[in-house]
């Protein structure tokens, strides 16, 4: 019987052998992301990014009703939303340009990662989804980049730092 349950769940068309299953599960890394930056004081998190998040989350979950394969189990093609979610997706790359200006040590490690890792997942997703779309395509792939980019000078602000604390201990 479980066994029967399991190998159903394994050959679903939104199954974790499918990009269906592992994009969404992914994005769960935002969130989680935004768990741990709960204990970031105040003044270190984006205006720009927070915003686009929590918008973005409403706008996907309405997204994730009417894709094929439908995840939720409702099929509703709607033209609006299959627009809208990704051109909406954008924020969080114009966000982490606007963040270019920030400080790297107010950056945080969990949400760039997850937002670099889920910009290239999701990039994958949007190629498999019926209807392709390639709006969504360009907004992960750049979402990831921007990412990229932040990860890199929150990593080299911090090995900065490591190599002019060294050398104050060896006085």
């Amino acid at each position: 019987m479980a066994n029967s349950k399991l190998q159903a769940f394994w050959n679903h068309p939104a199954g974790p052998k499918t990009i269906h299953f592992w994009a969404p599960t992914f994005k769960w890394g935002l969130t989680i992301a935004n768990i741990l930056d709960s204990a970031t004081p105040p003044e270190k998190l984006s205006y720009p990014q927070q915003s686009v998040l929590a918008c973005s989350g409403l706008i996907w979950a309405r997204y994730g009703t009417v894709i094929i394969p439908n995840i939720v189990g409702r099929v509703n093609l709607n033209p609006i939303v299959h627009f809208w979610a990704p051109t909406f997706k954008w924020g969080l790359t114009i966000a982490n340009i606007l963040d270019s200006a920030t400080p790297p040590e107010k950056l945080s490690y969990p949400q760039q990662s997850v937002l670099a890792c889920s910009g290239l997942i999701w990039a994958r997703y949007s190629t498999v989804i019926i209807p392709k779309n390639w709006n969504l395509v360009s907004v992960n792939f750049a979402m990831s980049v921007t990412a990229m980019y932040q990860l890199s000078r929150k990593i080299q602000h911090d090995l900065s730092i490591k190599n002019q604390e060294v050398p104050a201990e060896e006085e």
